[in-house]
């Protein structure tokens, strides 16, 4: 899966605007966080070290149940393409 390119992300504001409809999605911390390790990461098991490098109390289970919750809400609301 890969965040639709038509997408403004801005990772200071958490923020991520859909140009085709005009929306305006805001991010808790913790999915901004996946959204910009999922970014600047080359492959899932880097996105899930750096998480949990960041997230040091978690273990890798909450951390992979955290990034598909977070990657099924995107895909529901149409942010990302297959």
């Amino acid at each position: 899966m890969k965040i639709r390119e038509d997408l403004i992300y801005r990772e200071e504001d958490g923020v991520i605007f859909d140009t085709t409809k005009g929306e305006l999605h805001e991010l808790n911390d913790s999915a901004n966080d996946i959204i910009n390790t999922y970014i600047n990461s080359q492959n899932y098991d880097e996105m899930v070290a750096r998480l949990l490098f960041k997230y040091n109390q978690s273990t890798p289970d909450e951390v992979h149940e955290c990034i598909n919750e977070t990657m099924a809400i995107l895909k529901q609301k149409g942010l990302l393409n297959e």
